[in-house]
């Protein structure tokens, strides 16, 4: 401690350079001096501890004030309880323009005497002093690569939970501080250890007692000399070149801060430096740790990074950081022509950020990192090594590990399972393609509806799954409209959190995976229709380049995924009979699109009446069984507002009802010629035209009356039918 000469009874608010004053007659006031030290920081000021004077030999931001001022008997004192000991902390004062010292160059000692006065001890004096070297709770020994002692320091634990360190050279009779030895020129505490055990890995900790609670549990830890404010290390950090380095902050801002510094310094000298977080109280450490029951089992779990392979496209890195374990997730990782396309998600302390990048691209990288950076900004992450690591461990397990599998070890494969009844491969894409005309949304929404309430599908049996339409080409409107009106003819009560809808608003299926993958595990969504491939692939579909995107897309969407996918065929296509022959063998025409399915079928549509049509499915591929059954159902619009009926049926009642549908076309003429000078109930005439009385007879009779009447041809009475 030391005092300051200047000028007393200034105001406060004014410059430095206005009220200190080098004149010995007068001092300057404590408060004036506190002052002048935070208004240098640029911070506004507050009782208590100081910030250290610009320029200090350490150069420690000192965040955490850790400079005293006081003022005894007219002398103003001070003390630094951070790393610059007095001398270095009077030569910042002098730089500062806010210390004289005395014409012959020593130092005034008077500050002894005074200190005495007001209870503070001294290293010369009797053992009642706190700071007496007898009465330090620890003497902390810095030895050099010889074992020669170069520094001490101590440690004075107070009642209050407080503490005191100091510093003295290692030689009789000399009082405290370093003589002008610096920081930097201190080695490792722990030095040592380092020597005696060069292969093993090296935790480096704040403080010395965070280093020898580890040496307790036989591990290797060091410490530097300066604290979290030590910014210079000079050839310190030597020792520890080629080392695997683990490092422990205390867990406050300030630790991580100065950990992320020394990783910076350290990456100089070796390329294998990890980070520890463990969960300690605030500014606990690996003292803190070990005393709470931590033990090296926890330890180790928490300093090695894991890259965890979920799916054969999806990978989850763990990383240790000094804030805490940094989560990544890697989905829809596809190796393509140089590239490696991923949707990368980054998950600290329950925040998300998600996006797709190419790993393999150093640009999209640094803006990865950058955008990283802004999001987590509140977090002290060292973020371009660490995602730089995250993505080579990724790229690693994807070019590099051996992935094979031998057949012989292989556990028994699970049986091959339909989603719907030999109709829908359970798991996998389904193509079905038609003509614009032919039922093919009406059906698949049908089965939709059936395969979200475990219903059977023109009898055929389903397995119970939460259902989406991602739809291309109507709306959300037209959705709901039919599947309710499916839904009426079926007997199905609407149910929450079964079936669900998305429109692509024309963005290419590859676009929205992540979207569509962010769905499906947040509902539990198994089975997904597209309506349509030929909007959804995002380019020319007869093109491979574009079947290729597409598909690639759709495996992203993960393993146990299920996929209809709704393909056209043009009516160009369909001009001559050649050219349909080959239009109904695969969609688009496209060899590709048909070898990438697991199951085609080729629909066509035969109108029956106005309200009733066979619809018929032929099966193109099937690469799980032999060739699946074609088969038909007919579909019937009982009204504009009420059911729609859909039931199995054979190809022989197809032409059978074809030629039925002729006759019917007569019809027409017998009930106007029933109805022009009367009226009739319905019973009346289906007993007239000899219709039986099953259901779906007096249905379609029905169906045709009020087709009539839509017509204008007749119209409804209480009495019944008659003309208009």
């Amino acid at each position: 401690m030391f005092y300051v000469y200047g000028q007393r009874g200034k105001k406060k608010g004014m410059k430095v350079s206005e009220w200190i004053s080098n004149e010995p007659d007068t001092i300057i006031a404590a408060d004036n001096l506190k002052e002048a030290l935070w208004e240098a920081r640029g911070r506004p000021p507050r009782d208590g501890l100081c910030p250290c004077p610009p320029g200090c030999a350490n150069e420690h931001d000192d965040s955490n004030p850790s400079f005293a001022v006081r003022t005894i008997e007219n002398k103003l004192l001070f003390k630094c309880f951070s790393s610059c000991d007095q001398q270095e902390a009077l030569q910042a004062l002098i730089d500062n323009g806010w210390w004289k010292a005395s014409e012959d160059g020593e130092w005034d000692t008077a500050y002894e005497d005074m200190a005495r006065a007001s209870g503070i001890g001294l290293a010369m004096d009797g053992e009642n002093y706190w700071e007496n070297d007898l009465a330090a709770t620890h003497n902390y020994k810095y030895f050099d690569e010889a074992g020669k002692p170069i520094a001490i320091h101590l440690r004075w634990d107070r009642e209050d939970g407080t503490k005191s360190m100091s510093w003295k050279l290692p030689a009789e009779g000399v009082s405290h501080g370093l003589d002008g030895l610096k920081m930097e020129q201190i080695p490792l505490y722990g030095l040592e250890q380092l020597i005696n055990q060069p292969d093993a890995p090296v935790f480096f900790v704040e403080g010395e007692k965070a280093a020898e609670a580890c040496w307790e549990q036989g591990l290797v830890a060091v410490t530097n000399a300066g604290g979290s404010g030590q910014k210079k290390f000079g050839s310190s950090l030597d020792p520890l070149m080629g080392r695997k380095i683990y490092l422990w902050a205390d867990n406050d801002a300030v630790g991580r801060k100065f950990m992320i510094n020394l990783k910076s310094e350290l990456r100089k000298i070796t390329s294998d430096v990890n980070e520890i977080h463990v969960n300690v109280p605030y500014k606990g450490d690996a003292y803190d740790y070990f005393a709470t029951g931590g033990d090296i089992d926890g330890l180790l779990k928490r300093s090695e990074p894991v890259l965890i392979h979920l799916e054969h496209d999806k990978y989850r890195v763990e990383l240790p950081t000094i804030s805490g374990i940094l989560q990544l997730e890697f989905s829809g990782v596809i190796p393509q022509r140089g590239a490696v396309q991923a949707d990368a998600t980054i998950t600290v302390d329950n925040e998300n950020f998600r996006t797709r990048l190419n790993l393999m691209s150093t640009s999209a990288r640094q803006a990865w990192i950058r955008e990283a950076k802004q999001v987590f900004s509140g977090f002290e992450i060292d973020w371009a090594p660490t995602l730089n690591k995250a993505i080579g461990m990724v790229t690693q397990a994807v070019f590099v590990d051996d992935t094979l599998s031998d057949q012989a070890e292989a556990e028994e494969p699970p049986e091959y399972r339909f989603l719907v009844q030999e109709t829908i491969p359970e798991g996998s894409v389904s193509l079905w393609f038609g003509d614009g005309s032919s039922l093919k949304t009406t059906s698949l929404l049908q089965l939709s509806t059936c395969v979200a309430y475990g219903h059977p599908w023109a009898g055929r049996e389903t397995v119970p799954t939460k259902m989406m339409l991602l739809d291309y080409e109507n709306d959300e409107n037209n959705f709901v409209r039919y599947t309710r009106r499916m839904q009426d003819a079926l007997g199905i009560v609407p149910q929450k959190g079964r079936m669900f809808y998305e429109n692509a608003r024309g963005v290419a299926l590859n676009d929205l995976v992540e979207r569509l993958r962010m769905y499906i595990e947040r509902h539990g969504i198994g089975f997904i229709v597209i309506d349509s491939g030929a909007l959804a692939c995002g380019g020319k579909p007869e093109e491979a380049e574009s079947a290729l995107t597409f598909f690639n897309a759709l495996a992203r969407l993960g393993d146990d995924i299920t996929v209809v996918v709704i393909c056209h065929i043009t009516k160009s296509a369909l001009s001559t009979p050649a050219m349909k022959r080959e239009a109904t063998k695969k969609p688009f025409g496209s060899t590709f699109w048909h070898s990438s399915a697991r199951a085609t079928f080729f629909i066509e549509r035969d109108e029956l009446t106005k309200e009733q049509f066979a619809v018929k499915f032929k099966n193109r591929k099937t690469n799980i069984s032999a060739p699946l059954d074609d088969f038909a159902l007919e579909v019937t619009f009982d009204d504009p507002d009420g059911g729609i009926y859909l039931s199995p049926m054979d190809f022989s009642q197809v032409k059978l009802m074809q030629e039925q549908s002729k006759e019917k076309k007569s019809r027409k003429d017998e009930i106007l010629g029933l109805l022009q000078d009367t009226q009739m109930s319905l019973n009346d005439i289906a007993s007239i035209l000899e219709v039986e009385t099953d259901t779906k007879k007096v249905k379609s009779l029905r169906s045709q009356l009020n087709r009539f009447e839509r017509d204008g041809l007749i119209m409804k009475t209480e009495e019944g039918w008659t003309l208009a």
